[in-house]
């Protein structure tokens, strides 16, 4: 987010975030997260057919994840990538038994994996707290405030100004 609003464009600033990623964690931590401006955006402007053989692992944070299945399926398809070469890691707001019930969407079709973090740790009978810490806005080099925007597959996740979060969309 914070380079995307340095850059002021959603694709630069996305694609500077995978090169830089790729380059610290190289293959190791070949995970891409696609919802900073919904995956849909993101498959159809941001990662080009050649970065999605690259990634080994694509995660799902936000939103419908049989659609998000669906919708990777499809953009895997279309480049001609084998989704059997490629794995969906799923973290949102998982139990066991959501976790079972996608493990058996995906089985055949592509690989899966899950991380369930609060449903794990907080097993003791109170309601899990969702906070997660989200850039609003950067100084930039000039000292001037810059705005952020976060457009999730979860508009309930999203952040930042209406005006930017419409354009952000477009």
């Amino acid at each position: 987010m914070a380079l995307v609003a340095f850059y002021d464009d959603k694709t630069i600033g996305s694609r500077q975030v995978l090169a830089g990623w790729r380059l610290l964690y190289g293959e190791n931590l070949s995970v891409v997260l696609p919802d900073t401006y919904t995956t849909d955006l993101f498959l159809s402007k941001i990662l080009t057919p050649d970065e999605a053989r690259m990634w080994a692992a694509i995660r799902q944070d936000s939103g419908d994840p049989k659609a998000f299945v669906d919708k990777v399926l499809v953009y895997y398809h279309k480049h001609r990538i084998d989704p059997m070469s490629k794995t969906i890691i799923f973290s949102d707001g998982l139990d066991t038994r959501s976790a079972i019930d996608l493990a058996r969407y995906c089985q055949g079709k592509i690989k899966c994996l899950f991380g369930i973090g609060t449903s794990f740790t907080n097993n003791v009978g109170l309601k899990p707290l969702k906070i997660v810490i989200k850039i609003v806005q950067l100084m930039g080099s000039d000292g001037a405030w810059i705005p952020a925007v976060k457009e999730s597959d979860d508009p309930a996740k999203s952040t930042g100004l209406a005006s930017l979060k419409a354009a952000a969309r477009a």
